[in-house]
């Protein structure tokens, strides 16, 4: 017998039912109790008329509220049990409920004893459903009440516990998202009571978006959604929580961010102790939660993640000493109330070695992870302030590099550590005096990112922004101004359509292979091991904030076979041209058309063949003359268009 604290359900026996009945079926009732109550402590599965009836140190009996005999409670993930449920005939909207296990009742189960509170259909797989269950007489403080719920996938026998959370006046919530199409069953698990043993089922249909993101099999090191499409994290600094705007202002930022591919919202959760009402009583600020949680599902619903730095730092960094309960309390409610969202990543906060050590980086990341059965990514950032201690057991590299260094890019992509990478340290558009940024430079290392291996990053405003009762105030983009104040947005929104379109699932094979250049003046490569694709970014002669200069690029074939198709993209005007086709087997050497930066991405046609080296614009000359070849438009797709991205179910 397996699980058997999974799904439980409840026989009950009422004894306000023998008035009704004969002598000999008192006697038997009777019996049976006595029965159950003395000898089914030290029995594997009774079966009683075909129900199954489990018992063992998870079973035994009580008097519930309600006068009645508790007389076992059994596992739904049994064969005998999944065989009862297939016969019985469960409908919320009915007033006669046949539940597994039970002797008839036509009333639901009491309350501690495995009620049936509701059954969905209208679920759909990686999107989040919350189920709420009433707790009016808990005396205490409810956030620090134990509550989980615990899924089962029927079919698979997965098993999901998520964290449950207070959400005001007698209202308790889990929000749980289902991995599986198919039917879930729940079960409660709490110390109180009233929110024991409740259970139900919801029906997950086929999903209708990517799914969750994270680094995942058989490339851990990308950055893909559950159905294989692959993505760049382009991230915004903008305070999801805080931030005053109204409903319709959010909702108008967040269009404005999928209408240009932006793939993220980087923001600082507990700045100030604003996530708390009240850190001394530890009761959490309701209305801030809710407006958080409110936020992500109009994020959720264009595949847009959120970075989650736990804390601030400076005057903004947390009043309550690290493991403290308010701490720990902060923790499981920030996991609770945001782990059943597809895109959510953990990260413990910004300069974190300033007033934690590196012992409760580690802690951090153990909490996370118990708590989050999804798998999120979770990490510590590192650099500067934050220290150079790597998390032990992180699911992603967090580093912080204001300045976009190729090698510094490279050194967090890693190859090999099989986790992707961001870097959590935002690049800021117009800023003097800390980068010099422009948001020319913010498209250049943006593409940086993208043949670095595909770094996500962030992009913040140049001038500092207060959200309501903030101290530390930081380079956040107003809600209200981003379409106005993203200067390189239109830039940013040509990389995703890039490499979805161009690249696809391919990209998720690709690493960086400089090895396939002369690197000399700023020039890097990305490829996969079977070089069916290359792809190339020409600079200038700096590794930070770089122009480009208009030098050839030299590629380093000796050893790779094969004829491609070579396209220059530019990364301004979103249009392409061919660049002709490139043999392999030698050296060969290709002109930009002029002194911008720009991509290369040869493709390979075959293996066969040499048509003596390079026909730049693929008029059959080989010369190396350029008359402007072939003209594309490059169009902005939203990465939902990728259709060769989904993995064969």
């Amino acid at each position: 017998m397996e699980a058997l604290s999974k799904n439980k359900r409840s026989i009950f026996v009422g004894f306000s039912e023998l008035c009704h009945r004969t002598v000999f079926e008192k006697r038997m009732i009777l019996l049976m109790n006595f029965l159950v109550y003395t000898v089914l402590s030290s029995c594997p599965v009774l079966d009683l008329g075909g129900i199954g009836i489990a018992c063992g140190a998870q079973f035994g009996s009580s008097v519930t509220k309600r006068g009645r005999l508790r007389v076992a409670k059994y596992a739904g993930a049994t064969a005998a049990l999944t065989r009862a449920q297939e016969n019985a005939d469960v409908a919320g909207t009915d007033d006669t409920f046949t539940l597994r296990g039970s002797v008839g009742s036509k009333e639901p189960q009491s309350r501690s004893g495995g009620t049936l509170w509701e059954r969905r259909t209208n679920s759909r797989q990686w999107e989040r459903t919350v189920i709420s269950l009433k707790n009016p007489s808990y005396e205490g403080n409810p956030f620090e009440l134990d509550f989980e719920v615990n899924f089962t996938h029927l079919s698979s026998g997965l098993v999901l516990t998520l964290p449950g959370y207070f959400d005001g006046g007698d209202t308790w919530r889990v929000g749980f998202m289902p991995t599986k199409v198919g039917e879930w069953q729940w079960v409660t698990n709490s110390s109180d009571p009233d929110l024991q043993d409740k259970w139900g089922t919801i029906i997950a249909s086929p999903a209708n978006r990517h799914g969750m993101l994270a680094g995942h099999a058989p490339h851990p090191e990308k950055w893909t959604f559950a159905d294989g499409t692959p993505v760049v994290l382009i991230g915004v600094f903008v305070q999801v929580m805080l931030d005053d705007a109204t409903d319709a202002e959010f909702e108008a930022m967040a269009d404005f961010m999928a209408a240009h591919n932006l793939t993220m919202a980087n923001f600082r959760l507990s700045e100030n102790d604003r996530a708390f009402s009240n850190v001394a009583e530890r009761h959490m600020n309701l209305a801030l939660w809710r407006r958080l949680e409110a936020r992500m599902e109009i994020l959720a619903a264009r595949n847009i993640a959120v970075t989650v730095m736990l804390f601030t730092d400076d005057s903004g960094k947390p009043s309550f000493s690290g493991r403290s309960a308010a701490e720990k309390l902060l923790i499981r409610y920030c996991v609770a109330r945001l782990v059943g969202f597809p895109g959510v990543i953990f990260n413990s906060g910004i300069d974190i070695s300033e007033y934690r050590d590196n012992g409760w980086v580690d802690w951090y990341g153990e909490q996370v992870r118990s708590l989050d059965p999804y798998g999120h990514p979770v990490s510590s950032r590192r650099g500067g302030g934050s220290g150079e201690h790597v998390m032990a057991g992180q699911t992603y590299n967090s580093v912080g590099d204001r300045n976009s260094s190729m090698s510094g890019l490279l050194a967090a992509y890693a190859r090999g550590d099989a986790l992707p990478a961001a870097n959590d340290d935002n690049w800021s558009e117009d800023l003097d005096g800390i980068n010099g940024h422009t948001p020319d430079d913010i498209r250049r290392a943006a593409w940086k990112a993208v043949v670095a291996g595909g770094i996500g990053f962030s992009v913040r405003h140049n001038t500092l922004y207060c959200p309501s009762q903030i101290s530390e105030c930081d380079r956040y983009f107003p809600i209200i101004s981003v379409d106005k104040e993203l200067d390189a947005a239109t830039w940013l929104a040509m990389i995703n359509p890039f490499v979805q379109q161009r690249l696809g699932k391919t990209y998720n094979e690709m690493h960086p292979a400089h090895e396939l250049i002369d690197t000399s003046g700023g020039k890097y490569a990305l490829a996969d091991a079977s070089r069916t694709r290359i792809l190339c970014l020409l600079l200038g002669r700096d590794d930070t904030w770089d122009p480009g200069d208009g030098d050839a690029i030299t590629l380093e074939l000796d050893h790779v076979g094969g004829q491609f198709t070579a396209s220059w993209f530019d990364p301004r005007s979103g249009t392409e041209r061919t660049a002709g086709r490139v043999t392999g087997g030698a050296a060969r050497q290709l002109h930009p058309p002029d002194d911008q930066d720009w991509i290369l991405l040869l493709e390979r046609l075959s293996d066969d063949g040499d048509d003596g080296g390079v026909d730049d614009d693929g008029d059959g000359d080989s010369s190396g003359g350029d008359d402007g070849g072939d003209r594309r438009e490059g169009r902005l797709l939203r990465y939902g268009d990728c259709a060769e991205c989904r993995r064969d179910e």
